[in-house]
């Protein structure tokens, strides 16, 4: 954990030089730039200088080779010969170099090759003047140079130079402003650039300075986690060996720190545990995996202690701890122990209420078949007496007999639904693939006079799918539905529409109806068998019926329920399994 931590710091100190470096480069560059233009502009400015020192000096030395033509011509001294012949030297060579300064301005080029014409030209007639000097005579000579010719084409050289001075001292004033702004900036950064250094350095020492005083704080708080955790934790060399452990090991194990230091870990784990924990260890060496693991370690009282560990491989290190479940483990068995006898209870409970439910079964079977012959026996009779004696005795015999030969029927009706409900579970048959579209069709066939009778409508949505069933339950499921919704239509035409959508484990049926409803109160008691909640006379029937289709559908791993408002029809809902 303190090398995961020294990392971030690291990582963090490192980034925030990385950010350092990054302004003092963007700095750098801009310092850079400004440098840079600042000697550009130099450059231009002593360029203008270089260029309008050798104009000036051009037409000088053009001048002075004047001086010279004239002086030899006056005085035939040589000297002045070999003036005129440097002079010309110097001039074409200070035109030379201003054709290499100005390439930058085609303008100015094309004066500088004027120029250089004009120059040729007049010292091609300074050339006829002496040669004529020397092969006529002085008069002749003077004659010429008097024409005027030479003095005009030194007035357009004159001319010219002075054009291109002009145009340069304006470049040169141009120059100067953008290197005196150069050099106001060229300050103004390196300013800029000095205090931000020294802020940023400020900066920088101020962070480095909190990291430490935060690894620091992190250091002793990590230390004071690791001496007061209540949890066992150590450093493990890849000697076997305890490099460090907390406070907690000496309270768990009962060993002094000497003792824990003298030998390897694995000599305080219990034997039977040692083989499996050495070849987890070696795993989590070799792949570089976390451990969790649980074992016995011995006490220096000879007793042994659970303990789940945790431990990660760091470079030749690995850092643990262990946490004592000893309590737990032995709560965990106590519990182990008490659901084996819980289990057993159970199953001895179970298959004796099996045993009971198949007995009462059985009972209500015989018992409701029993009852079928004494009770026909007694409708016969009272049916007999009914025939025979009708209007013969008062009115209370008669609406005497009319009550027992009613209470028989219901009777009869009564244990036939019984009969029904115990077959649900005690005469059920295998479960097979079934159609219910055809389950459907068999039921509307069952009741084909009571919806002739009562007009009623039944709609189909979709198609009905095709699952493992029992065929005849589901006869009865949807009889018991459809002739439901029949029976407590109200004044409104039946109109029944049945549904199915499929889920991810089960079919979802839905049978709606637009009869009277059924209040929100009475949803879940309707399941119950012998529960009615309209009168007999009305709404004749037992009570058993919903209670018979809660059962099979419970019975195909299914759920039954149902969607009411008053006065405007019920939703009845249950799902069959895939």
């Amino acid at each position: 954990m303190l090398k995961k931590f020294q990392f971030a710091i690291d990582n963090k100190t490192f980034a925030g030089f990385i950010f350092i470096l990054i302004i003092l480069t963007g700095i750098e560059y801009f310092t850079f730039r400004t440098t840079n233009e600042l000697i550009e502009n130099s450059k231009l400015v002593n360029q203008t200088h270089t260029i309008l020192t050798k104009l000036e000096l051009v037409f000088s030395t053009l001048k002075d080779a004047e001086s010279g033509q004239r002086g030899y011509m006056l005085t035939n001294d040589s000297v002045y010969m070999d003036h005129y012949k440097k002079d010309n030297i110097i001039v074409n060579n200070e035109i030379d170099d201003l054709k290499k300064l100005i390439t930058d301005n085609s303008e100015h080029e094309q004066r500088i090759d004027l120029l250089d014409s004009l120059v040729k030209e007049r010292y091609k007639r300074m050339e006829v003047t002496l040669q004529l000097h020397d092969m006529v005579g002085q008069r002749a000579a003077m004659e010429l140079l008097m024409t005027g010719e030479e003095y005009r084409i030194m007035d357009k050289i004159r001319n010219l130079i002075d054009t291109m001075k002009d145009d340069e001292n304006q470049l040169l004033a141009v120059n100067t402003m953008k290197t005196d702004a150069s050099a106001n900036r060229t300050i103004m950064v390196i300013l800029i650039t000095g205090s931000l250094s020294i802020m940023i350095v400020l900066i920088a020492l101020y962070f480095i300075n909190i990291d430490n005083i935060k690894r620091k704080k992190a250091e002793e708080e990590l230390n004071r986690f690791f001496t007061l955790s209540l949890d066992m934790m150590c450093i493990i060399g890849d000697d076997g060996y305890f490099k460090r452990i907390n406070p907690a090991f000496e309270d768990v194990l009962g060993y002094t720190r000497d003792e824990l230091f003298s030998k390897p870990y694995h000599e305080f784990i219990h034997p039977e545990d040692k083989e499996k924990t050495l070849t987890e260890v070696t795993k989590m060496i070799n792949e570089g995996t976390k451990l969790t693991i649980e074992n016995r370690c011995i006490r220096k009282d000879g007793t042994y202690r659970w303990l789940a560990w945790k431990s990660v491989p760091v470079e030749k290190m690995r850092y643990a701890s262990a946490t004592d479940i000893t309590e737990q483990k032995i709560a965990a068995e106590q519990i182990k122990k008490m659901n084996q006898e819980l289990e057993l209870r159970v199953q001895r409970r179970t298959s004796e209420l099996k045993r009971s439910n198949e007995e009462l079964q059985q009972f209500a079977y015989v018992a409701s078949h029993d009852l079928q012959e004494p009770l026909r026996m007694v409708a016969s009779y009272m049916q007999l007496l009914e025939r025979k004696y009708k209007g013969k005795l008062d009115e209370k015999a008669d609406m005497y007999i009319g009550f027992a030969v009613d209470g028989a029927s219901r009777m009869k009706a009564l244990i036939n639904d019984l009969l029904n409900f115990s077959r649900v579970d005690s005469k059920a048959k295998t479960l097979a693939p079934t159609d219910f579209n055809v389950t459907l069709e068999e039921v509307m066939q069952n009741l084909k006079e009571a919806i002739k009778e009562n007009k009623a409508k039944i709609i189909v949505e979709g198609t009905l799918p095709t699952i493992i069933a029992e065929s005849s339950q589901m006869i009865q499921l949807f009889q018991n539905f459809i002739s439901n919704a029949i029976k407590f239509k109200g004044d409104n035409i039946p109109e029944i529409r049945v549904s199915a959508e499929e889920q991810p484990a089960h079919w979802v049926f839905k049978i709606k109806d637009n009869g009277i409803g059924i209040e929100k109160e009475y949803w879940d008691r309707i399941f119950v068998i012998f529960q009615r909640l309209n009168n007999r006379v009305e709404y004749p029937g037992t009570g058993i019926g919903l209670a018979i289709c809660k059962k099979i559908v419970e019975r195909h791993g299914g759920k039954i329920w149902l969607e009411s408002e008053t006065g405007k029809g019920t939703t009845f809902f249950f799902t069959i399994k895939k």
